[in-house]
């Protein structure tokens, strides 16, 4: 990917304000709802099938639409790989170097270097950056990938 572009399929959906950082891939069947708000970060990859959601409607049906729709800006850091499938709901900011696993629903907040996975997401490990490598580390694995 040339320097500082934004790669995205033609597949990938956004909507509304959708804020992408430099050298961060969209990948295919993606959809960005930016109803509510929605940044992604620089040299993100964005895995196929994702969803990331700032807005629902939950309230509104429950209540025949005597509520309102709520609205929540999402944030997702720099330098993050959101896996095949993953989930992410509104006011949900993910921190810088985090992992989130495949088929992932993210409904909390996640802290920088953290790997989560899980419905709902659980941080079940590390990133850790060691002169120039990348190791993760899960809390109930002595092995590094």
């Amino acid at each position: 990917m040339p320097s500082g572009a934004v790669s995205h399929y033609a597949q990938a959906q956004t909507s509304y304000c959708v804020k992408i950082g430099n050298n961060t891939w969209i990948g295919p069947f993606c959809s960005l709802d930016g109803s509510g708000g929605l940044e992604i970060g620089s040299f993100c990859s964005i895995s196929s099938g994702v969803r990331i959601l700032t807005h629902d409607t939950v309230k509104w049906s429950l209540s025949g639409g005597k509520k309102s729709y709520e609205y929540a800006s999402v944030h997702i850091g720099n330098c993050c790989f959101i896996g095949v499938e993953a989930v992410i709901l509104r006011g949900v900011s993910i921190g810088d170097h985090c992992l989130i696993g495949a088929n992932a629903l993210v409904n909390k907040s996640i802290p920088n270097f953290s790997v989560v996975a899980g419905i709902p997401a659980k941080v079940i490990g590390k990133v850790k950056l060691d002169d120039n490598e990348v190791k993760i580390s899960m809390f109930n694995d002595t092995k590094n990938f």
